[in-house]
């Protein structure tokens, strides 16, 4: 009895890590492609770069995730790596979408930004 009810919860663990991680990857991946404006600033290409293998990779994730949630096979993810893509949501949010801006923590950037 009680392997059925550890085996319960495992089940629902595996699809809330997943769930989780594809918020994640989601959300980066739309903050990256439609937040971000760039306004006056200049144009660099290396960060441009940056930027657009992120979001490649954030929405490639996020469709993996989805498309075997869809079929019923949930995924085995790391909750660790669902920990580091939280941390990349947080400062991508903070730095409304700018991948060149996500570590610059100066508390001076308030309107310039």
């Amino acid at each position: 009895m009680m392997t059925l009810i550890t085996g319960y919860f495992d089940l629902y663990s595996t699809q809330l890590i997943a769930g989780l991680q594809a918020s994640f990857c989601g959300g980066c991946a739309y903050l990256i492609a439609f937040k971000y404006k760039r306004g006056n600033s200049s144009y660099y290409f290396l960060p441009s770069l940056c930027a657009f293998g992120l979001a490649c990779l954030m929405a490639q994730q996020w469709l993996s995730i989805m498309v075997r949630a869809l079929l019923g096979d949930w995924p085995e993810v790391s909750p660790y790596n669902t920990m580091v893509f939280a941390i990349m949501f947080i400062l991508l949010n903070r730095s409304r979408g700018n991948v060149s801006r996500m570590f610059d923590f100066n508390e001076d950037r308030g309107a310039s930004a």
